[in-house]
């Protein structure tokens, strides 16, 4: 274009050159009357656009989307909520629901000004709705407003898109969409979320589960080694208590609990010869008397049962239930300490006596 133009600079000076001189000054201040209006034109332009920037300067910070229905391409009451710095009686407030129109955008359905309602925070500002018009080919859905009454200071705006039936409708698909306020002097945006699309659903797997396990023995006379606990009651005459403890512990998630239960494979003995079971109900386990049996300490979490209630209580040759819990129970903390006791009178015979005591849990699902 550069070329052209000279191009054609140098045909008219050159016309000039065998015309009149008075040719030539006309054509200079035609040229001179050219270039102001260019500078003037400018100047506009510039001018313009740095207005535009200013007007946009300050920002609305916090402005906050709800929406009564998220459900994509339902009817939804749009409500926007926004905080003005500085706005003036007859100043517009335009808002705009969704950020392009190339995309999923706000149907209109049949709302009309009516439909819309913008209140104050209490210090007397008034609105009035001038229009709202359906998206275009190069605007989203719009709601025109103007500020009739305005107070002092800043104002929190609540404006309402939409009343009972006619609400506008939701995008088609699931998204955050922007939603922008533009006043005279401010300007922001929030997201309005359609379809919960700024949900994050997790899930997980959890299994039925049952554990037990013996731990914490006294670590004299019962001891723990690869998982195995031992009770050696050690020596008992007929002026002592052999005894020897440790802990049950029983986790499930089982929504009615767990059942715990003892079995023995035969009384304690050594051949023919047996140190007798406790009597159920007759006390405690007493020095010099031929007796053996357990005494079950149980948390708050559990349940004694049956014979195991009482101070003392021999051991079945079961399984027999000695505790029960009615609801889920952590393995952790929840313990029921079993200590095992053994008296003799001057009649048992001096041997080793030795037994299996066996413990179950059933959880009951």
């Amino acid at each position: 274009m550069k070329n052209k133009i000279n191009k054609k600079i140098k045909v008219d000076f050159s016309i000039v050159k065998t015309g009149t001189l008075k040719r030539g000054r006309v054509f200079n201040a035609f040229k001179k009357t050219v270039a102001i209006f260019s500078l003037i034109a400018l100047t506009f332009v510039w001018s313009g656009i740095y207005q535009i920037q200013t007007v946009k300067a300050a920002g609305l910070d916090d402005v906050a989307i709800t929406l009564s229905v998220e459900t994509v391409s339902a009817a939804s009451q749009v409500t926007v909520v926004f905080t003005f710095g500085t706005l003036g009686n007859g100043d517009s407030i335009d808002i705009y629901l969704g950020e392009d129109t190339g995309g999923d955008q706000w149907g209109l359905n049949s709302v009309t000004t009516a439909d819309i309602s913008c209140d104050d925070d209490g210090t007397g500002e008034t609105y009035t709705i001038d229009s709202v018009a359906a998206a275009t080919a190069s605007l989203p859905l719009k709601v025109g407003i103007t500020a009739t009454t305005v107070g002092a200071g800043a104002a929190v705006v609540t404006c309402l898109v939409g009343d009972g039936t006619p609400n506008p409708t939701n995008p088609a698909a699931a998204d955050g969409y922007s939603v922008t306020v533009v006043t005279t002097s401010d300007s922001g945006a929030g997201i309005a979320y359609v379809g919960n699309a700024n949900d994050v659903t997790v899930s997980v797997d959890v299994l039925p589960n049952l554990s037990l396990t013996i731990d914490n023995p006294d670590a004299t006379n019962c001891t723990l080694a690869s998982g195995v606990t031992t009770c050696n009651l050690g020596t008992v005459l007929t002026t002592t208590i052999a005894t020897g403890n440790y802990d049950v512990n029983v986790g499930t998630n089982a929504a009615n609990g767990a059942t715990l239960q003892i079995a023995e494979d035969g009384n304690l003995r050594n051949g023919g010869n047996s140190i007798t079971d406790f009597v159920e109900d007759s006390g405690t386990i007493t020095a010099g008397t031929d007796e053996y049996g357990i005494t079950v300490a149980a948390d708050a979490a559990w349940t004694k049962a049956g014979i195991y209630t009482d101070d003392a209580s021999p051991i079945a040759t079961g399984p027999v239930t000695v505790a029960t819990t009615s609801a889920p129970i952590d393995i952790a903390g929840n313990d029921i300490t079993i200590t095992h006791q053994v008296a003799i009178d001057s009649t048992v015979v001096g041997l080793t006596y030795s037994h299996i005591v066996t413990w179950t849990a059933t959880a009951n699902f």
